[in-house]
């Protein structure tokens, strides 16, 4: 008889309500932004979002400045 894993199920974290954002590119650029995605062995989305909060972060710096 084989064992049983009786470890319990953990509820997933709770998730902040998110919206979806559509942008639509140029396929060249598209197909740029995918390829350097590839070689560093990034998803599109985690790429657009790393760019996304880097240059909100910089706005927020120079909004701060003035």
């Amino acid at each position: 008889m084989s064992e049983i894993d009786v470890t319990p199920i953990r509820k997933p974290a709770a998730k902040k309500p998110v919206k979806n954002l559509h942008v639509e590119v140029p396929e060249e650029f598209h197909r740029k932004v995918k390829m350097l995605c590839v070689m560093q062995g990034l998803t599109l989305k985690d790429y657009a979002l790393t760019a996304l909060r880097e240059k909100v972060l910089r706005d927020e710096k120079e909004m701060k400045k003035k």
